[in-house]
């Protein structure tokens, strides 16, 4: 495969030069194109063409072949920092909800924990047992007003 700085045909006569007159032409046509990558080998390898319109062809084959390949890796690099982009407005869009949900139930809390007391003012200060129970309660949590209450009430209706 020919380095990247350079161009098939420049590596052809590279070898060339390199093998002089030791190596005849079939032979150094036939190591240049061992070096190419496969599918430009077999275009070449395919042409019946002279050896100045091979070196072109190989030459146009790697050139589009670098131009697709930089296509691919702009194309995937856009593709990247998209899934990125989506990622991070996913990961806020879970923050706000989780932070939401925190909020919705921390102000539920308070105005339970309130209105447990309204109610238990409500209700004069009896205990969940005779609130809820009445006088058949089996127990009672003090301070509990219900005695007092049932008192005051019998008290009146004498």
């Amino acid at each position: 495969m020919p380095p990247a700085n350079r161009s098939p045909s420049e590596l052809y006569n590279e070898m060339k030069r390199v093998a002089g007159t030791s190596l005849s032409d079939c032979v150094l046509l036939n190591l240049w194109i061992e070096r190419l990558p496969p599918h430009a080998r077999g275009a070449i390898t395919a042409a019946d063409v002279q050896l100045a319109q091979r070196l072109r062809i190989a030459d146009s084959i790697i050139e589009s072949l670098n131009a697709s390949k930089a296509e691919e890796v702009s194309s995937t690099l856009s593709d990247f920092q998209q899934i990125q982009k989506e990622i991070a407005a996913l990961s806020r869009d879970v923050s706000h909800l989780l932070d939401s949900r925190k909020s919705r139930t921390n102000s539920r809390s308070r105005s339970q924990s309130r209105s447990r007391s309204r109610s238990r003012n409500s209700a004069h200060d009896v205990c969940w047992y005779h609130a809820t129970y009445k006088e058949k309660a089996n127990n009672c949590r003090k301070p509990c007003a219900f005695g007092k209450k049932l008192t005051s009430t019998s008290e009146k209706s004498q």
